[in-house]
C-alpha cells in the first residue's frame, strides 16, 4: 500500500469507481499504466497487480519475496534493451526523436522526464550548467550516461534552441495549463484535486489555508499536507517548456497553502 501511495500519489481502488469502497465491490484492483512513467509502468503494473490482489495466491507469500519483485521490477526495465541496441538508437537519433527512443535507459528517461525534457531536441537546448543541476542526484552511472549522450548529440547535432514565446497568455488560460502539466505527470486524482484546490478552480480552501488544512480538505492524514504541495507543482524546468506561460504582467499568481 505505502508503495503504491509512493509511485502514484495516490491510493489504490478496486473496481472502475476510484471512490467505491474495496468491501461494497467484487472486483479486483485497478492498476493501469498511465498511473506511472512510462519506463517503468509494465513493471509495476505487473508488481501491484500481483501486490494488491484480492487473491492471495497471487500475492507475494513473504516479504522477502515482495522486496525481490520490486527489485526485479526495476531490473526489468535496466535490462530491456541491450547496450548494442542502445548505442543504434542513439545514432540514429535526430532533435525530433523521443528520449525513450533514443537509446537512453529507462532511469535517465524517467531523470530527465521529470524536467520536461522528452526529446533529444529538448536535451540539446539545455545549457550544460543546468544538466549538471538537473542529474546531479541521480546514480553515477544514470548522470554518467546522460551527459556522454548530450556530448554526443552536440557534437552530432549541434545545440538546439527552444523556440521563443513572447505570448502573454491570460491568468486563466494560464491555470488551465499549469492543471494540465500537473495532470501528465502521472494519473493521480489526489494531485489533480489538490492543484484544483491550490489553484482557486476548485472552492473550499481559503487563499491562506495552511497545508495541514488542504490534507484535510482532501481527506488525507494532516503530516501529508506539504507533500501533497510538493506533488501538486509541476515538473522542475517546466517553464524552460515551449508550452510554458509568461505570467501575465497584470494579474496575481496562483495562490499556494501556507506552510502550517
Amino acid at each position: 500500500m505505502v508503495l503504491f501511495e509512493m509511485a502514484t500519489g495516490d491510493t489504490p481502488h478496486y473496481g472502475p469507481d476510484p471512490g467505491a469502497h474495496p468491501a461494497t465491490v467484487d472486483d479486483d484492483v485497478t492498476v493501469v499504466p498511465a498511473m506511472f512513467e512510462a519506463a517503468l509502468a509494465p513493471a509495476m503494473v505487473a508488481f501491484f497487480t500481483a501486490a494488491l490482489s484480492r487473491d492471495p495466491a497471487r500475492r507475494p507469500d513473504t516479504a522477502e519475496d515482495m522486496l525481490r519483485a520490486w527489485q526485479q521490477a526495476f531490473t526489468a526495465a535496466d535490462t530491456a534493451v541491450t547496450p548494442q541496441a542502445n548505442d543504434a538508437d542513439a545514432e540514429r537519433a535526430d532533435a525530433a526523436t523521443a528520449l525513450s527512443s533514443a537509446g537512453l535507459s529507462a532511469r535517465a528517461v524517467s531523470a530527465l522526464a521529470s524536467a520536461a525534457v522528452t526529446t533529444v531536441g529538448e536535451l540539446l537546448a539545455v545549457d550544460s550548467t543546468t544538466l549538471n543541476r538537473l542529474v546531479a542526484r541521480e546514480a553515477k552511472d544514470t548522470r554518467k550516461e546522460i551527459v556522454e549522450r548530450y556530448r554526443a548529440w552536440t557534437k552530432r547535432l549541434g545545440k538546439q534552441q527552444q523556440p521563443s514565446n513572447t505570448e502573454l497568455r491570460s491568468l486563466d488560460d494560464t491555470v488551465a495549463l499549469l492543471l494540465a502539466t500537473v495532470s501528465e505527470q502521472r494519473s493521480s486524482t489526489t494531485r489533480r484535486d489538490a492543484a484544483a484546490l491550490l489553484l482557486g478552480t476548485t472552492p473550499g480552501l481559503d487563499g491562506f489555508a495552511s497545508s495541514t488544512e488542504l490534507a484535510e480538505k482532501l481527506g488525507k492524514a494532516p503530516q501529508r499536507g506539504t507533500q501533497l504541495i510538493k506533488d501538486s507543482a509541476p515538473p522542475p524546468g517546466w517553464t524552460a517548456s515551449p508550452a510554458a506561460p509568461n505570467w501575465p504582467r497584470s494579474s496575481a499568481r496562483p495562490r499556494s497553502a501556507a506552510p502550517s
